[in-house]
């Protein structure tokens, strides 16, 4: 038997399903209710969110403002009357999926950079310490000839700078997603 994988349908949806998971992680799982709640209805007002989020209208506001600031909505502000008098204005919003991808493909990108400033710190920092650790008559031998300080320093060092690369690497496979396919 022959199997087709239709990638021009799998990819969108594996791009919004991780999108979502990265918000829903960051921001909360109201966050993403909203977000789902606006791409379903393309263009809706705050009322239609809060009968269609099923949420509180004190929660609704902040988790849309903060979905504001993350550049996950965009909002058009639409005059009631003619003489465009701001206390009588409607505030609509929606999502435009690509500028959102973007800034999330470019907050990864400052994210990755970040990590790798931090780790190339940390070995700045430690610089001593890993030169005396990796010099040839110490090598192999290091719980003989290092200070039991120095070996306590020396393990933290190589956690964190694990523990960094372990997160680089998650940061690039979601970075992938959206740059790659």
């Amino acid at each position: 038997g022959v199997y087709i994988i239709p990638y021009s349908r799998i990819l969108p949806l594996l791009r919004s399903s991780i999108y979502d998971y990265i918000l829903a992680s960051t921001l909360g799982p109201s966050a993403m209710r909203i977000r789902r709640c606006i791409c379903e209805n393309s263009l809706v007002s705050e009322k239609v969110i809060n009968s269609t989020a099923l949420m509180k209208e004190k929660d609704i506001r902040s988790t849309i403002a903060s979905l504001i600031k993350y550049n996950v909505l965009e909002i058009q502000e639409v005059p009631r009357t003619v003489d465009r008098a701001a206390s009588r204005a409607v505030f609509l919003f929606r999502s435009n999926e690509k500028h959102a991808y973007n800034f999330m493909v470019q907050n990864l990108a400052w994210n990755i950079a970040d990590l790798h400033y931090k780790k190339e710190k940390l070995k700045e920092e430690k610089s001593t310490l890993l030169i005396k650790a990796n010099r040839d008559d110490v090598r192999g031998r290091e719980t003989e000839l290092l200070l039991p300080t120095e070996l306590n320093q020396l393990k933290n060092v190589n956690e964190r700078e694990l523990n960094i690369l372990v997160r680089v690497s998650r940061l690039i496979s979601l970075w992938e997603v959206y740059k790659l396919f």
